[in-house]
């Protein structure tokens, strides 16, 4: 008993664990906005790699721990997308062509919340989470492409100075190109979000569609007094083949069980 209650404590304590990383995580979704505005894209890129590695860390230990819960992964799912547009949303005002994947993402997440709605299993796909790595490559590419003095002067106090010609490169177009393969992979994912829906929409359809077909199936089935009002056009409670009495349910006439059971399950 006491080995039960200990084993169960000691679960308890890392299903807190790691709820409490992915709740920092979120927080630290939403901070990422104020480090911008004070360290610059230099910054940004450093806490959108740290929360990312945490992304990676609470997922690892929740399969680690066997701790893997309903509310940790809708608190990962909200901490993913929150993070994702708030550096989409940051990185946009350096580079607008941004905002595309922001318009897409937007999308798949009211799909998804209209699915849920419905019923449909949401849960996320493989490509999903390819998306989602290849979005976060993205948008910390697009931070230091802004970051070239930053990094300049980290490779030079490491006296490293051959990277120096390199670092000399247009900032726009640079986050331009990293962010093609993400805005193609997006776009890719809401398709299939689409598809994965109007599947599910069309196979619930069905499913009740024949449940409806069944229930009116089973209200059409008649009572042994209606059969019996059928085939001898009477109400009598003698069957006129026979001349038993008949106890509906329990009936002694072998002739009417037969047909009524016929008729009754055709």
């Amino acid at each position: 008993m006491k080995k039960n209650v200990e084993k169960e404590k000691g679960g308890l304590g890392k299903k807190v664990l790691v709820n409490l990383i992915t709740s920092i995580r979120t927080i630290g979704a939403i901070g990422i906005i104020p480090i911008y505005h004070e360290y610059g894209a230099w910054g940004s890129s450093i806490a959108a790699i740290i929360i990312w590695l945490s992304d990676c860390l609470d997922g690892r230990l929740a399969r680690i721990f066997h701790v893997e819960t309903f509310f940790g992964s809708i608190l990962d799912a909200v901490s993913d997308k929150l993070l994702c547009l708030a550096c989409l949303c940051i990185i946009s005002r350096l580079n607008p062509a941004y905002l595309s994947v922001v318009a897409i993402e937007l999308a798949i997440l009211l799909t998804n919340v209209s699915s849920a709605k419905r019923d449909n299993n949401i849960q996320s796909s493989k490509l999903g989470k390819c998306k989602t790595a290849l979005l976060a490559l993205s948008v910390v590419c697009g931070f230091l492409s802004y970051s070239s003095g930053n990094i300049r002067s980290v490779l030079n106090n490491m006296n490293i100075y051959s990277w120096d010609n390199v670092l000399n490169f247009d900032s726009d177009m640079v986050s331009s190109l990293v962010l093609l393969p993400t805005l193609v992979a997006d776009a890719i994912v809401f398709m299939d979000y689409q598809t994965k829906a109007l599947k599910q929409d069309s196979a619930r359809s069905k499913k009740e569609e024949l449940l409806k077909q069944k229930e009116n199936k089973m209200k059409e089935r008649k009572t042994a007094q209606e059969i019996t009002h059928d085939l001898f056009d009477t109400e009598m409670d003698i069957c006129p083949i026979c001349g038993k009495t008949l106890v509906f349910n329990k009936s002694v006439c072998k002739v009417y069980v037969e047909i009524a059971l016929f008729l009754r399950y055709k």
